[in-house]
C-alpha cells in the first residue's frame, strides 16, 4: 500500500515537461522505437527497413511536437501541465501515435509482423510508458543530486557552528563585557577629578545610562541567536557514477524485470504465434526466467558483490541476455517448428536486457534519493541539536552577564552613591574616601564576567514551582531517577528545565486559567528528551500564544509545539542532551 502511494506521489510530484519531455528522453525513446522497427522490418518480406524508419522518426517528432504544443496552451492557460494530467495525455497522444502509424504504413504498402491492436499497445506500452519511467528516472536524478547539494551545505554549515560559532559567540560576549569595563572604568576614574556633587551625579548616570538599560536588554532580549543558513554546493551530475553504481548485481531486480518484460512482449507474441501457441509461453517463460534471475542474482551477489564496478556491469549484462535468450530456447521446445521461425530470439535478449537495465537503473535511482534523505536528515538533526545547545550557551552567558551587573555591579555603584550622597550631606568627603570608592568600583568592576558557575537546582525548581502555584493549581513533574541523574550532568539542560518549569506553570494558569498541570519529561533517545506540559485549562487563542514562555522555548528547545482544545493546552519540546558518560 505504501508503495502505492509512494509511486502516485511520484508520479504527480516527478512527472513534468521538463523532465519527461526533455532531449534526453526523446533520444532514448527514437532509439528504442528505431530499433524495434527494424527487428521487426527484417522479420517480413516487403518490410522496406529504410522507409519505415523514416516514418517512425517521423511520427516521433510530431508526437513531441503535439506534446510540447500542450504545454504552452496549458501555460497559456496558467494550468499546471504535470503529474497525472501529463500521464494522460501520454496515453491519449500514444494511442493516437499507434494508429497513425499502422494506417500510413498500410497505406505505403510496408508489411509489417504485428497490426493495428499491437501497433497501439506497442505506442502506448513502449512509447507512452517509456516516457513516463524514464522522466520519473531523470526527475529522481536530478532530485537527488539537489539534496546532495543541498546535505553538502548543511554538513558545511554544520562544521561552522560546531568549531566556529561557539567561538564566536564567546569571543562577542568577551568583546560586549570588554566594552562594559571600558565605559565603566572611563566613569569611575572621573569622580577623583570631578567635584562631588558631579562625581555623584557620574555614578547616577553609570547606573541609569549602563548598568540597568545593559542588564535589561540582556535579560530580556527579544532576539534568539541563529547561525547563517545553509548555501547548496554545486555538484554536477555524474552520470558515470549513476550508471556505475546501478550496474551492481545488488541492483538486478528479477521481479520487476520479469513482469517488465512479460507485458511488454505479451501483446506481439499472442499476434505472431497466436493465443493457442502463445499461452504457456506467457506463463512458462516468465517463471522460468524469474527463477533463473533469482537463482543468478544470489550467487552473482555472493560471489561478485564485491568485485569492480566493470566485473559486475558484465555480469549483469550477461545475466539479462541468459535471461532473454530462455524465450528463444524454450519456444524451439514447445512450439512447432513453423511457428517458432516467427520468434525474435535475438530482439527478445536485446529486449530483456534494455528491460532489465532500464529497473536497475530506477531501482538505484529510489535507493540513492532514499539514502541521501536518510543522510541529510540526520545531518539536519545534527544541526538542529548543536544549534539549540549554542543558542543554550548564548542565553547563559547573557543572562550571566545581566545577573552580575544587576547585582553586583549596580549593587556597589548604589552603595558607593548612597556613601557618597551621606558624606555630602555631613560635608565629610576627603580625597581619601574618593580614593577608596573608585578603588572598590574599579575592583568590582574588573570581575564582570569572571562570576562562579550558577549551580544545579532542578529539583529546587520543581519544588518551587508547585509550592508556588499551590491552591491555584496543581503541578505534578514526572520524571524518571536515572534521567534525574543525566539531567544534573548537563548544566545547560539542566538550566533549561530550571528556566521552563514556572514559566510553563505561569502560562497554563495565566491564559487557560489551569487547576491542573502535569509534565512528563522523558529520554527519546540518546543525545534527546522530550518535555510534555498537558494542563486542563480552557482553549488558548493563537493571539496569545506568543511571548516570552514562546521565546524561552525557541532557545531551549530544538523543536516544539503547541496544541489547544476544549480539554486543555498541551505543549510539547525536545530539548538536546550531552551525556558525557557516552563521550569517548
Amino acid at each position: 500500500m505504501a508503495n502505492n502511494v509512494n509511486l502516485r506521489g511520484l508520479i504527480r510530484e516527478g512527472l513534468t515537461p521538463a523532465d519527461a519531455l526533455g532531449l534526453p528522453v526523446f533520444l532514448i525513446l527514437l532509439f528504442w522505437n528505431l530499433l524495434a522497427n527494424w527487428f521487426d522490418s527484417a522479420q517480413v518480406s516487403n518490410g522496406q527497413p529504410a522507409a519505415r524508419l523514416l516514418i517512425i522518426f517521423v511520427a516521433q517528432v510530431a508526437m513531441w511536437a503535439l506534446l510540447w504544443m500542450l504545454v504552452w496552451v496549458f501555460k497559456l492557460f496558467n494550468r499546471k501541465f504535470q503529474g497525472w494530467s501529463l500521464f494522460a495525455a501520454l496515453v491519449v497522444v500514444t494511442a493516437i501515435r499507434g494508429v497513425v502509424i499502422q494506417l500510413v504504413l498500410d497505406a505505403a504498402g510496408i508489411n509489417t509482423v504485428t497490426g493495428m491492436p499491437v501497433r497501439v499497445t506497442f505506442s502506448v506500452l513502449y512509447v507512452g510508458l517509456g516516457v513516463v519511467v524514464i522522466g520519473l528516472w531523470l526527475h529522481q536524478i536530478r532530485r537527488h543530486n539537489e539534496l546532495l547539494e543541498t546535505m553538502f551545505g548543511e554538513q558545511e554549515r554544520l562544521y561552522r557552528i560546531k568549531f566556529e560559532a561557539e567561538q564566536k559567540i564567546t569571543e562577542a560576549n568577551e568583546r560586549l563585557i570588554a566594552n562594559i569595563k571600558t565605559d565603566l572604568l572611563k566613569r569611575v576614574d572621573a569622580l577623583q577629578a570631578r567635584e562631588p556633587l558631579q562625581a555623584l551625579a557620574g555614578l547616577r548616570a553609570a547606573i541609569d545610562q549602563v548598568v540597568r538599560p545593559m542588564s535589561q536588554q540582556l535579560a530580556y532580549s527579544t532576539q534568539t541567536w541563529s547561525p547563517e543558513p545553509a548555501m547548496p554546493r554545486l555538484v554536477g551530475v555524474s552520470w558515470p557514477r549513476v550508471f556505475g553504481q546501478a550496474f551492481t548485481v545488488e541492483n538486478i531486480r528479477p521481479t520487476a524485470a520479469t513482469l517488465a518484460a512479460a507485458v511488454l512482449i505479451a501483446p506481439s507474441t499472442v499476434q505472431i504465434l497466436t493465443l493457442t501457441h502463445a499461452w504457456h509461453l506467457l506463463i512458462i517463460v516468465p517463471i522460468l526466467q524469474l527463477g533463473f534471475l533469482s537463482i543468478y542474482r544470489a550467487v552473482t551477489v555472493r560471489f561478485l558483490g564485491k568485485s569492480k564496478v566493470g566485473i559486475q556491469a558484465l555480469a549483469v549484462t550477461l545475466g539479462f541476455l541468459a535471461s532473454g535468450s530462455i524465450a528463444g530456447v524454450i519456444a524451439d521446445l514447445l512450439v512447432p517448428a513453423d511457428v517458432a521461425m516467427h520468434i525474435f530470439r535475438f530482439p527478445s535478449m536485446i529486449y530483456t536486457l534494455i528491460i532489465g537495465v532500464s529497473t536497475a537503473l530506477f531501482y538505484q535511482a529510489r535507493k540513492a534519493m532514499s539514502k541521501v534523505e536518510e543522510q541529510l536528515m540526520a545531518t539536519t538533526a545534527e544541526a538542529s541539536w548543536q544549534i539549540t545547545r549554542i543558542r543554550q550557551k548564548h542565553r547563559e552567558l547573557e543572562h550571566s552577564l545581566a545577573n552580575q551587573l544587576h547585582g553586583k555591579v549596580q549593587g556597589a555603584l548604589s552603595a558607593t552613591y548612597l556613601k557618597l550622597a551621606n558624606a555630602l550631606k555631613q560635608d565629610d568627603v576627603s580625597a581619601g574616601s574618593l580614593t577608596e570608592y573608585r578603588e572598590n568600583l574599579v575592583e568590582n568592576i574588573l570581575s564582570l564576567g569572571e562570576a562562579g558557575s550558577r549551580p544545579f537546582k532542578f529539583d529546587e525548581a520543581v519544588d518551587e514551582t508547585a509550592r508556588t502555584w499551590e491552591n491555584v493549581c496543581e503541578v505534578q513533574v514526572h520524571v524518571e531517577d536515572q534521567l534525574r541523574e543525566l539531567i544534573y550532568t548537563d548544566s545547560l539542560l539542566c538550566h533549561a528545565l530550571e528556566d521552563l518549569l514556572p514559566e510553563l506553570a505561569f502560562n497554563a494558569v495565566k491564559h487557560g486559567r489551569a487547576k491542573h498541570l502535569d509534565i512528563h519529561i522523558e529520554l527519546t533517545t540518546e543525545r534527546t528528551i522530550r518535555l510534555t506540559a498537558q494542563d486542563d485549562g480552557s482553549e488558548i487563542s493563537p493571539s496569545e500564544r506568543m511571548g516570552i514562555g514562546s521565546k524561552l522555548l525557541d532557545e531551549c528547545c530544538i523543536g516544539w509545539t503547541r496544541s489547544s482544545n476544549e480539554r486543555g493546552t498541551t505543549v510539547v519540546a525536545e530539548l538536546p542532551l550531552n551525556r558525557t558518560d557516552l563521550q569517548p
